[in-house]
Parts: structure tokens; C-alpha cells; sequence
């Protein structure tokens, strides 16, 4: 009879976790303030080019504002640690904003001097570590801890899509039509940042709290262990003990950091690797390839096209594989692209490793991450960011300057090919030091 017939099971979907309102705020702000870094990845380069045809001074004045970690790097977990993770946030987006307005204004009636072009391009400079490592600590201090590479994966997907492949080109079509344009969308982005943040944030005696009704009960919706997390997690930094620079790094030299240290070098040496390299792109397209601006577009999207795939696809990919073997086949591939680089001049050929060559460093940078917030003590964690990203910043131009003077001296082939090779090399060092 029907009445006995019984009904056939129904595969059940795994549902998304309930996110904070916090993370979600975050997200939200982090987005729309890498909307308006994007408007200068282009513009700034062309004001810089237009104020003066000194090539130095443009490299120079170009590489200005991403060099905040040359800089502040070292201060910038103290200065997270002083004003809060949110206080940073909002620190940060105030910086970039008031820089894009000054650009705006100079760019009314003529193009920016250098004297404007320094002096904002010195702010959003401050701004980035500040945000940098005030938006990784927020994530571990709000999200479970077996959610963190999802929800670093939530955050990098957007970002990467609004900073490298839509803000660009819409900067330069503002910036055909008008000069101040590009910069009058940048503060609107940044200041619709900080109201965002504003609602989960206010102020009182000088430091930022969040608001208890903003953070919502998590506890409802999840389960015990996460609420638990979370609740311990919340923004209190002031009440955890002080871990500074110099006392972090000896404790990643001690024997009871043997498990950290060599991942993290690891990942400094893969990054400054893959994004020292990346300068020569424009002689790979001009020489090599005998192409043009078209053709060092092409190299420039699928290499955003393939950090965009794997962040979103990092999340399941670390369920799948050990983060042992992720490593492993992440440098491999990096090496495999810069072997191609080195040995071809097909263009297909180019743009398909770009894309895996990017795609393998992306991820495995989300996995890297996670990995860090999951694992690194809690009041060290805002050093250890500190450390990790000011090493980087470091390397990355020490690197391109290298792979420059091999260019220079032996030709662009020899110059991927030693970063091949160097690259195999940590595919090596991955397979012996991770686990």
C-alpha cells in the first residue's frame, strides 16, 4: 500500500558554516577597499610616467605604493596590536582614502606633481601592512578553526577578481575620460569600506570595540566546539600577552619551532620566486614572444585567471590531498612553468603555464595561511604575519633585481631557467620539511 511505501533516502548537501557577521563584515570591507587599491594598479603607473621620463623615478614612484612592508613591516603587528584588528582596518582604508582624494583634487585641473604622487603613494604604502596583517589575525580570531581555509578562500576570491581583473581596466577607461575620475571612484570605495566596518565596529576611549548585538550568537548556529572557538577568538588583543618581533624569531630559531620556520622560509623563497619573476613578463611578451601591450595583457589575465581558480578551489583541494603532498605539487608546477618560459616561444604554450604556473602558487599560499592561523600560537600570531610578510617584501624585489642581472647578462632563458631550477629545488626542500 502507499501509505507503507517507504520513502527513499535523500542525499544530504553539506551546508555552508553559519559565518559570523564579523567575517562577513570583514569581508565586505576588504573588498571594496581592494576596489579602490585597484584603480592605482594602472593609473599611478601613467601619472608616474607622465610627471617625469626619468625610468628610475617612475620604477620608483610604480613600486611605491605596494612597499609598505619594506617600510612598516616590522612595526606593523605592534601597530595592529595598538589599535585593534578593526581600529587597523579602519586606520588602513582612511590612509588609501585620503590619498586618492589628494590625487583627486591634483588631477582637476592638471596632472599630479611628483611632490603629490610621493606623498600619496607614502600613504597607501603605510595602509596596506596595516590591513595586511589586521584582516589574517581577524579571520583566525572569528572564524572555527576547521573552517579557516574556506573562509580564507572566501575572502581571496573576491579580492583577487576586484584588484587584478576588473579594477584595472576600469581605472583606465576612467582615466581616458577624465584624469580625476579613477581617483573619485577610489574614495568612494574606501569610504564605503569604512562604513561597512562601521557597522560592526564603534569607538570608545580612543580603541575599537565591537559591538556585542553586531557579533551575533554564534552559538546557535553552530556547533559547540566552533561557538567555543569563536567566542575565545573574539578582538581582544590587548588582553593577550606581548609577543614581539625579536622574541618571535627566536623562537622560530628554537628547536620547538623545527615544524615552522622551514615552511615559512619555504614560502618566502616559492613567493619571492614566483612574484620576482613576474617583472620580466613585459620582456617575455616584447622579446620572446614579439608580441606587444596585447600580448603582455594576455600573460597578465591568465595568470589572474589562475590565482582566482585555485583560491576558490583551495578549500576543496585541502580535503582532498595532504598539505605534505599540496606543497610538493605546488612548487613542481611552478618549476615546470618557468621551464616553458625558458624553452618556448608559443604563445598557447605560455599563457597555459602562466595560468597553471599562478594557479599553483595561489592555492598553495591559501593552504600556507590556514595553515599558519590554525597551528601558530594565538599571541604570536600577529608577529609571525609580521615576519612572514616583511621577509617577502624583502625578497621579492632582492630576487627581481638578480633575475634582472642574469637577464641582463645572459639573456631572459637563463633567468627562467634559474628560477626552474630554483624552484625544483623547494620542490625538494617541500617534500623533506612538511608534513
Amino acid at each position: 500500500m502507499r501509505f507503507l511505501r517507504r520513502s527513499r533516502p535523500t542525499a544530504v548537501r553539506q551546508q555552508s558554516p553559519p559565518w559570523p557577521h564579523k567575517f562577513t563584515v570583514l569581508r565586505r570591507s576588504v573588498v571594496l577597499s581592494a576596489l579602490g587599491a585597484g584603480m592605482s594598479v594602472v593609473v599611478f603607473p601613467y601619472l608616474a610616467y607622465q610627471a617625469t621620463t626619468d625610468a628610475r623615478q617612475v620604477a620608483l614612484l610604480s613600486l611605491l605604493p605596494h612597499s609598505g612592508w619594506l617600510a612598516l613591516g616590522p612595526l606593523a603587528q605592534r601597530a595592529v596590536r595598538t589599535l585593534g584588528t578593526w581600529g587597523s582596518l579602519i586606520v588602513g582604508d582612511a590612509l588609501k582614502g585620503a590619498a586618492a582624494c589628494l590625487l583627486a583634487i591634483a588631477s582637476w585641473q592638471e596632472l599630479p606633481s611628483l611632490v603629490q604622487l610621493l606623498v600619496a603613494g607614502c600613504a597607501m604604502a603605510l595602509a596596506s601592512p596595516l590591513q595586511d596583517v589586521a584582516a589574517t589575525v581577524a579571520v583566525a580570531r572569528t572564524v572555527p578553526k576547521e573552517h579557516l581555509t574556506r573562509a580564507n578562500s572566501r575572502i581571496q576570491v573576491p579580492v583577487i577578481a576586484v584588484l587584478f581583473l576588473a579594477a584595472p581596466p576600469l581605472g583606465g577607461a576612467l582615466l581616458g575620460v577624465a584624469p580625476w575620475l579613477p581617483w573619485s571612484v577610489a574614495v568612494v570605495a574606501h569610504v564605503s569600506a569604512l562604513m561597512c566596518i562601521s557597522t560592526a565596529v564603534h569607538w570608545r576611549r580612543g580603541r575599537s570595540v565591537v559591538n556585542a548585538a553586531a557579533s551575533g550568537p554564534v552559538a546557535d548556529r553552530g556547533r559547540r566546539s566552533d561557538s567555543a572557538h569563536v567566542a575565545a577568538s573574539r578582538d581582544t588583543s590587548s588582553n593577550l600577552p606581548p609577543a614581539r618581533v625579536a622574541p618571535t624569531i627566536r623562537w622560530l630559531l628554537a628547536p620547538v619551532a623545527r615544524d615552522w620556520t622551514p615552511l615559512l622560509a619555504l614560502a618566502v623563497v616559492v613567493t619571492a620566486l614566483a612574484s620576482g619573476s613576474a617583472e620580466l613578463m613585459v620582456f617575455l611578451a616584447e622579446e620572446t614572444l614579439n608580441g606587444g601591450v596585447l600580448t603582455l595583457a594576455s600573460i597578465t589575465t591568465s595568470l589572474a585567471v589562475g590565482g582566482l581558480a585555485a583560491t576558490a578551489a583551495a578549500p576543496a583541494i585541502s580535503r582532498r590531498i595532504t598539505f605534505r603532498a599540496a606543497s610538493l605539487a605546488a612548487t613542481a608546477l611552478i618549476a615546470a612553468e618557468f621551464a616553458v618560459f625558458a624553452s618556448t616561444a608559443n604563445l598557447a604554450a605560455v599563457l597555459v603555464m602562466a595560468l597553471v604556473g599562478s594557479a599553483a602558487n595561489s592555492g598553495w599560499h591559501v593552504m600556507v595561511v590556514a595553515h599558519v592561523q590554525a597551528h601558530a600560537p594565538p599571541h604570536r600570531l600577529p608577529s609571525i604575519v609580521s615576519i612572514y610578510r616583511t621577509t617577502a617584501a624583502w625578497m621579492t624585489p632582492t630576487y627581481a633585481l638578480l633575475a634582472g642581472t642574469i637577464t641582463h647578462l645572459h639573456g631572459l632563458d637563463s633567468a627562467f631557467a634559474f628560477t626552474a631550477l630554483a624552484a625544483a629545488l623547494c620542490a625538494v626542500a617541500a617534500w623533506t620539511t612538511t608534513r
